[in-house]
């Protein structure tokens, strides 16, 4: 895993340049993704499942590491827009947030019809 968290900044740095390389060509709008919770994400719990119940949230279910790393590349990725915005004041460039929605579903799911069982990181292995 430490190996991916150091890649990051480059894939954040290759977003920006390709953003940067867009403005040059005329874009005015951009609407920038987020990365998911993909500790959350099944086929992750599947392939990726662990034996130690300590590995997974004890809220979500979701696998802590994954979700750290995606939680990384979005405040990387917001700080850049940042950088972006100031460098073009004439160019539109909006975050958007799939990790906190995605989240609110997964640790709220009675708000939207679901239930979670306490037992869950067990299914996935």
């Amino acid at each position: 895993m430490d190996e991916i968290k150091s890649l990051v900044p480059d894939v954040i740095s290759a977003i920006s340049m390709a953003i940067e390389r867009l403005i040059t060509h005329g874009a005015k709008s951009f609407l920038v993704p987020g990365t998911v919770p993909s500790g959350c994400i099944p086929q992750i719990l599947h392939y990726f499942a662990k034996d130690d119940p300590a590995e997974y949230n004890s809220t979500t279910c979701c696998l802590d590491v994954y979700n750290r790393l995606g939680m990384q590349h979005n405040l990387l990725l917001q700080e850049a827009l940042e950088k972006l915005r100031d460098r073009y004041p004439g160019v539109t460039i909006v975050y958007g947030d799939l990790f906190g929605p995605m989240m609110e579903r997964v640790e709220s799911p009675a708000k939207f019809g679901k239930r979670l069982t306490t037992e869950c990181f067990r299914m996935f292995r």
